[in-house]
């Protein structure tokens, strides 16, 4: 059963009693489920906000035009609603609060639908601000900003207020919602079609997968891996550049139906981009215009490959689009002072997100995931010209998905293994239980790396190998998170015992730059760890646009003999805070010290000064991780 949560906060603030008692009257009448057709489907339930605590209490009965249904004690918290569940809001200008867009992107976020309902002159705040007092101004905006994002339903008073909504918004860009006048016959009609737009289930039968490639032998190498493990895959489109069809064809002996989109098919006469970042985003966007391409499919790069039997529920499961993150988008670093096309298309999709008010989880896993073209198609369109832009395409989609669909979207952390291939890439956040697809890496397969000795090549071992790579691999990973986890302590009980956080920041002092640092640090034995490090805007001031600002670091054992010294990683003019990573060593250091370098001049000419902070170093052995 759906329930549909009406909020009557309105009707236990200061509003005039007469307008008390026929809001209470309109509300009661038209919300009557008794003789309501759908009335077996949805459950209606009244609540009331609790801001501070971010939780609604819920009422007992329904309201009448007599009185108010008394409280029960038991309460709903912002994120807390049931996945299809709908909030309608009944909203007057007594009731506004400045939290009205924190709330609606909370209950967003949870998969509900939100319907509004705009009571008495709210909308004359914004029309005639002169009559109002600045702080009425100020909540009538983030009001409606709320409602014009996330709402998918406005209900109006009466015309005249409709009105003026479409006066206020003739010169807006707003995303699409269905607007209705209120009817105490219709607006059930309206709540239940909000609630069935939630949660239903699609039947759907996804039997194509789309490549994007300019490598046949690597689409080649993968393709039996997705024959053997994913059955359900009937139909394979390759696009491609125009050179590569013919050969593709001829050495082509596999199970599934091919079909072909060149390069040129989808410019058009357009440039390539040059950029990887930008060129594959382009060109996946150009995609969604073909006809060749089923409504849902699998899209994929030509170095994914599947590790075991993949059933359909990996992708879709109860009319839920499955869409597998690794990261929060906004978190991401990439490589400091050598950012790669990845990094730098992952910056500028964080800034699209953030400025479009869209969750930021990172999609890129680098393994297959499910897409469906409308929507895709949909969103070019909402967002006219994006894809001109480096942005990461599975990023951007499924962080917009969800947010419009909700109810048809959800989000799973990744699968992929090899992502990254070398772990001390970036901090990771989580390790699967279980890898479902391998992101190949042909060096890690060299003399010396993790998977020696296995073959890269689809054989009758091949499962029985990727379970052994997979325990491998995932040790490795957990280690890995293990010295996050490790670190993170570490931070909070410096912080408790000193009541000050561990920070390292580079700062000036009488026109001297320095280094300030916590007073020891704790990290683990043969492992990495990413210190974040402050830069003061005053340095940059005193350096100058044209300056050179590098830093390193070494340990310095109990003899006083430097061991392991880091090269030095140049910092860019005017970057406020850098992730410097920091090998350990493979042994315990007892009385050790840690010691991070900064070497600085005005400019590549100027002489050099060097400044060195060292701190008490307590590097312990790190526990071997289980990976079972």
């Amino acid at each position: 059963m759906k329930h549909i949560y009406a909020d009557i906060s309105s009707l236990t603030e200061n509003i005039p009693k007469k307008d008390i008692a026929d809001l209470q009257r309109m509300i009661a009448s038209a919300l009557n489920l008794e003789n309501y057709k759908c009335a077996e489907e949805c459950s209606l339930v009244y609540i009331c906000k609790d801001l501070q605590r971010e939780e609604f209490y819920i009422f007992d009965g329904n309201i009448s035009s007599e009185k108010l249904p008394s409280f029960m004690h038991e309460k709903l918290s912002f994120d807390s609603f049931a996945i299809g569940s709908v909030y309608f809001d009944i909203i007057t200008l007594q009731e506004l609060f400045p939290h009205r867009n924190y709330l609606y992107r909370k209950l967003k976020k949870s998969g509900v639908q939100i319907v509004s309902f705009l009571y008495g002159d709210i909308l004359d705040v914004i029309l005639n601000p002169m009559n109002y007092s600045t702080d009425e101004i100020l909540l009538a905006l983030d009001l409606l900003s709320a409602v014009l994002e996330y709402s998918s339903y406005i209900i109006f008073e009466n015309k005249e207020n409709a009105e003026k909504l479409d006066l206020i918004c003739k010169d807006i860009k707003t995303k699409t919602w269905e607007r209705s006048i209120f009817d105490k016959n219709t607006l059930l009609d309206i709540l239940f079609k909000a609630s069935k737009e939630q949660g239903s289930a699609w039947d759907i039968n996804v039997t194509q997968m789309v490549v994007l490639t300019a490598r046949n032998d690597d689409i080649m190498k993968s393709l039996p891996y997705i024959e053997s493990f994913m059955p359900f895959i009937k139909k394979l489109v390759v696009c491609c550049p125009p050179k590569n069809v013919i050969p593709f064809k001829e050495k082509y002996k596999g199970r599934l139906k091919l079909s072909f989109i060149t390069d040129d098919e989808l410019l058009q006469g357009s440039s390539l981009p040059s950029d990887h970042q930008a060129r594959n985003f382009f060109l996946r966007c150009r995609l969604m215009a073909q006809d060749s391409l089923d409504d849902v499919f699998i899209m994929t790069d030509d170095d994914y490959r599947p590790m075991k039997h993949i059933a359909e529920d990996v992708f879709i499961s109860n009319g839920r689009y499955k869409g597998y993150y690794f990261y929060d988008i906004i978190n991401w670093q990439g490589t400091y002072n050598d950012y790669t096309s990845f990094d730098i298309g992952a910056f500028k999709t964080r800034d699209f997100l953030i400025e479009n008010n869209y969750p930021t989880l990172q999609y890129s896993s680098h393994q297959p995931q499910i897409i469906d073209k409308r929507i895709f198609k949909e969103m070019l369109m909402t967002h006219k010209g994006i894809e001109n832009n480096p942005y990461d395409e599975w990023s951007t989609y499924f962080n917009y998905g969800f947010f419009h669909y909700p109810d048809k979207f959800m989000p799973c952390k990744s699968v992929s293994m090899c992502w990254p291939a070398d772990l001390a890439s970036w901090d990771i956040y989580h390790v699967p239980d279980e890898y479902l697809f391998e992101n190949y890496y042909e060096d890690l397969y060299a003399s010396g790396q993790i998977f020696d000795g296995f073959s890269d090549i689809y054989n009758d071992n091949t499962e029985s190998e990727n379970i052994r790579k997979s325990k491998i691999y995932r040790k490795n990973a957990l280690r890995q998170l293990k010295q996050r986890e490790l670190f993170c302590e570490y931070q909070n009980e410096y912080s408790e015992k000193t009541g000050e956080y561990p920070v390292f920041v580079i700062y000036c002092d009488n026109s001297k730059i320095k280094l300030s640092a916590p007073e020891y640090i704790k990290m683990a034995t043969d492992s990495w760890t990413r210190i974040p490090i402050s830069i003061e805007k005053a340095v940059y001031n005193i350096l100058g646009n044209n300056a050179r600002l590098l830093i390193s670091y070494h340990f310095v054992n109990n003899l006083g003999v430097p061991v392991l010294n880091s090269p030095e990683i140049p910092i860019s003019t005017g970057d406020r805070k850098i992730m410097l990573p920091v090998r350990c060593p493979k042994s315990e250091l007892k009385n050790a010290f840690f010691t991070v370098r900064i070497n600085f001049a005005e400019n590549e000419n100027s002489s050099e000064h060097i400044f060195e902070k060292s701190i008490k170093l307590m590097l312990n052995k790190m526990d071997e991780v289980d990976y079972v």
